[in-house]
């Protein structure tokens, strides 16, 4: 089954509305899935969507997009990252750089935020979230 298919079944199962259904379903490339699910995030806290058990399933195919499941890593400067399972990650940004981070389930985060840097995150289910700042860093985070 195409992969668009199968997650676009399983979204219709959480309402999905119509028209994301019918973009959803004609995807073919993992990439196109997580940009929707980066400009849709509300939608997708709500419905717990995608769940734990489809991450894993396609965590070789997110993985390279930054959507890390179960991982434990540290990342220097990066503009966008979902968290998922039971991650532990460590996210580096300085500069003047801008993130936007969303991390669920059971992972634990810490950034350590240098410089002029904007960081937005938002955190769900048991996630934990430490921050450590220097400098005139900005991080900002909201909870679902």
């Amino acid at each position: 089954m195409k992969l668009g298919k199968h997650i676009g079944i399983l979204a219709k199962d959480k309402g999905i509305c119509e028209g994301h259904l019918k973009k959803i379903m004609g995807f073919t490339q993992a990439k196109q899935l997580v940009d929707m699910y980066f400009s849709g995030s509300d939608w997708a806290f709500k419905n717990d969507f995608p769940s734990v058990e489809i991450m894993r399933t396609y965590k070789g195919m997110v993985e390279p997009l930054n959507m890390l499941v179960d991982a434990e890593k540290t990342l220097h400067n990066p503009r966008r990252v979902g968290i998922f399972g039971n991650s532990n990650i460590t996210i580096e940004v300085d500069g003047f750089q801008v993130s936007e981070i969303y991390v669920r389930h059971n992972s634990n985060l810490q950034i350590i935020a240098k410089g002029d840097v904007k960081v937005f995150v938002t955190q769900g289910d048991n996630a934990t979230v430490n921050v450590v700042k220097e400098g005139n860093a900005v991080v900002k985070i909201f909870k679902r």
